[in-house]
């Protein structure tokens, strides 16, 4: 759903006022980098970032196709001593979070895994049993580079994902999806999950609430964000 940067900045400032002490909003001045609008403008994309990197993925229905031209690209392919092969893609430069990957030659869709993880490391076992395969295919997701405030600064971020495995060397990329970096379009819209507003907005206070020093009311206005995304699920 679509949001101005308005009524979503509106609705930050009202948690705000119900939240932070007088004492926290009082010591802001009228100054652009210090006043209260201020504080929400600077922090509203990196709490929405924060929220779509975590959320329940049934609960984002703002999702981009992965497969197609100009989506992911192919990096690389690596056929195994078991006629196995491995197939490498760089996502699209706005993708904040891989969402779902399904390989032409695949029974399912495969399971997404972060690079850190045990069955991340089995994909280089050399024992192939525990290797993913076309009915039970392992997606490896990993992550270059850091995050920026300028979120139109993609480069500095990016995200590889690595399919194990398919049984042809002609494979490809049948369907898949992924969360896109949020970003305020020119006229200042933005397409955001309807069931992740509140947690998001809640979210954003609570940073801004943390810069004023009111660690009372970030902690809690945080709660409330986790909260709300376990009750919409």
């Amino acid at each position: 759903m679509t949001y101005t940067r308005e009524e979503l900045f509106e609705g930050v400032r009202t948690l705000l006022d119900r939240n932070v002490a007088d004492d926290g909003l009082s010591v802001l001045s009228d100054d652009d980098t210090l006043s209260v609008d201020g504080l929400v403008a600077k922090t509203f994309l990196p709490a929405v970032r924060h929220i779509l990197d975590r959320a329940p993925m049934l609960l984002i229905d703002t999702l981009r196709s992965l497969a197609g031209d100009g989506r992911a690209s192919l990096i690389e392919q690596e056929t195994g001593a078991d006629g196995m092969t491995r197939y490498l893609y760089s996502a699209p430069l706005d993708c904040l979070r891989i969402a779902r990957v399904r390989m032409g030659s695949w029974k399912r869709d495969g399971l997404i895994v972060d690079e850190g993880s045990d069955t991340a490391r089995q994909q280089v076992d050399s024992f192939p049993g525990v290797r993913g395969t076309p009915w039970k295919p392992v997606v490896v997701v990993r992550r270059q580079g850091e995050w920026t405030d300028d979120l139109t600064a993609f480069s500095t971020f990016g995200i590889t994902f690595e399919c194990f495995s398919s049984d042809t060397t002609s494979d490809v990329l049948q369907s898949g999806s992924y969360v896109a970096m949020p970003a305020f379009d020119d006229e200042g819209v933005i397409d955001l999950p309807e069931h992740l507003l509140d947690a998001i907005e809640h979210y954003a206070a609570s940073m801004v609430a943390g810069t004023l020093n009111d660690f009372d009311a970030m902690k809690r206005l945080r709660s409330e964000a986790g909260a709300l995304m376990r009750r919409e699920e």
